[in-house]
């Protein structure tokens, strides 16, 4: 059987990408040099979001107010997403870094080859959704790009238009002001989208990690037994004294810490998951009414379909995961009640008995305790938008 490697640290991209953006999660003691750039880095974006808030003072019409919020929203939420990330950027790292040690380490003795074919299973998925969620990112933004640059050369200056949002406390008529505003613009939108993508998929990698433990953690328990006559000869204690130590490392070493960083995930993220969910429920309603206002095989409509694309893939990735750790979850319940066998030791059951219980609780993150993080909760989403489209598009057309 072939050999499995693993990388070294399963969210190098993550950590990296955290870095460039000013929030450096594994440095304990920042250089002063670091801390001014993290200082400009942070304030800049902030201050990109803040100027695409306030436009909405500058329009009263419906229309106008829905295109800013097309973006003032989605961009205002990463913003939110930086803010909590910075704020516990060291408990954030200390997760990451245990993601790879102790019990979450895989162990050859434990459970074989399945635990590095587990993890590598996990990443690779984990990937390849990062990639279609990067590449909706970059479609949209590229079309935003082409659209502006194509009223650049094509139309008079007075219809000259920005990629994204509007900006109209600055006149963009003439050059080179539309040309230092696109700049402008285009460097605003990079650092808030780096913000929003790499603050979701540091998230969702972490759920995915843990959903991956609880599937090696099931594995683990249905081999307590053999594991455990196995170490009888090097630990030279009884038969039952070895299975009955090697229990309760599954038990109160390896399932507790499981425990904890989902309960770590929850603490942090579990009000973030709940603005992300309100705020695309709406941004996916608006986008759609902007969308159905667009003329058919214009860049434009293209742009916004792939943004109503990309705002959907956003909530699946939570929702996903959210589902996959819940679904092991109930797989290791189910491996437990298949462990027992009538011949099992008292001790031994009474101890599985109390983790199959444990387990048989749902274990789910939440979006601030009201719904799941689960495809049932994403399809009520996207129902929701579509509604609330409906209703919009027939208020507007009287």
């Amino acid at each position: 059987m072939k050999e499995i490697n693993l990388p070294d640290f399963y969210f190098h991209f993550q950590v990296s990408s955290l870095k460039f953006l000013g929030i450096d999660v594994l440095t304990k003691n920042e250089s002063l040099a670091y801390r001014i750039y993290s200082m400009f880095a942070l304030v800049f974006t902030g201050s990109f979001v803040f100027v695409e808030c306030i436009e909405l003072i500058f329009h009263s019409d419906f229309n106008g107010m829905a295109h800013v919020c097309n973006y003032a929203i989605s961009h205002f939420l990463g913003m939110i997403k930086v803010i909590v990330l910075y704020r516990n950027r060291k408990q954030i790292g200390d997760m990451l870094v245990s993601l790879h040690e102790g019990v979450y380490k895989p162990n050859e003795e434990r459970g074989g080859s399945f635990e590095k074919q587990c993890i590598n299973d996990t990443i690779k998925t984990t990937i390849f959704l990062m990639w279609v969620y990067a590449w909706s990112i970059i479609v949209v933004v590229c079309l935003g790009l082409t659209s502006s640059i194509q009223t650049r050369f094509s139309k008079p200056p007075e219809m000259w238009r920005l990629p994204f949002s509007y900006i109209s406390f600055v006149d963009i008529s003439y050059s080179p002001s539309f040309e230092l505003t696109f700049l402008y613009q285009i460097t605003g939108i990079f650092m808030i989208t780096l913000c929003v993508y790499t603050s979701d998929v540091t998230i969702i990698a972490i759920i995915a990690q843990a959903s991956a433990q609880l599937k090696i953690l099931e594995n683990s328990v249905r081999t307590y037994i053999q594991r455990g006559l196995k170490r009888q000869k090097i630990l030279k204690l009884t038969d039952e004294a070895c299975v009955d130590l090697t229990l309760k490392e599954t038990i109160y070493n390896h399932h507790h810490a499981i425990l904890d960083t989902v309960d770590t995930i929850e603490s942090l993220g579990r009000y973030l998951a709940l603005c992300v969910f309100l705020a695309n429920l709406v941004l996916l309603c608006l986008l759609m009414y902007k969308t159905s206002m667009l003329p058919l095989g214009g860049l434009q409509f293209f742009m916004y379909l792939c943004y109503c694309f990309l705002i959907a893939i956003q909530v699946f990735l939570y929702c996903w995961w959210g589902n996959e750790m819940t679904l092991a979850n109930e797989s290791l319940a189910l491996g437990i009640s298949q462990t027992y066998t009538p011949d099992t030791p008292i001790s031994h059951a009474m101890a599985l008995k109390l983790m199959m219980i444990r387990s048989q609780r749902t274990l789910c993150l939440t979006a601030g305790k009201f719904a799941p993080l689960s495809l049932e909760t994403y399809k009520g989403i996207i129902k929701g938008s579509f509604s609330y489209f409906m209703v919009l598009r027939q208020v507007n057309s009287k």
